[in-house]
């Protein structure tokens, strides 16, 4: 039998580490949270301009920092939004790993916030149709 920790159990050193632990937290089964795993992958992109999505597909795609690329060789957001639609949920981790572990927490946080909102907004669209 599996067993649950609820929210409450969940212990830190500080109030951050103990705010962070619990949103960690996501409800519902396997479904809901595989529903929630997409939508953060997908308010992610969303939020990231277009120099930042150019950065992640050439870098992904060919090892290259998209400063080093002409403008004539830049794909366009929409080309880039369509690749990034075909990839499977493992490879957008990767990618979502990669740009957000080294980051700071004072550049995660705004990002994350922003993803947060999202993601609220987007299943509170999906509740209501």
């Amino acid at each position: 039998m599996a067993k649950y920790r609820s929210a409450k159990s969940y212990h830190g050193r500080t109030e951050q580490a103990k705010e962070n632990q619990r949103g960690n937290l996501v409800p519902g089964g396997p479904w809901q949270k595989k529903r929630i795993a997409v939508l953060r992958l997908q308010c992610w992109w969303e939020g990231a301009d277009l120099e930042s999505k150019q950065f992640m597909f050439e870098g992904y795609i060919y090892e290259r920092d998209s400063k080093d690329v002409s403008k004539k060789e830049l794909k366009s957001e929409e080309y880039i939004n369509n690749w990034w639609g075909e990839l499977d949920l493992k490879e957008k981790k990767f990618i979502y790993k990669a740009i957000m572990g080294p980051l700071p927490p004072e550049q995660k946080t705004p990002i994350l916030k922003h993803t947060q909102e999202c993601i609220q907004e987007k299943l509170a669209l999906m509740e209501k149709s």
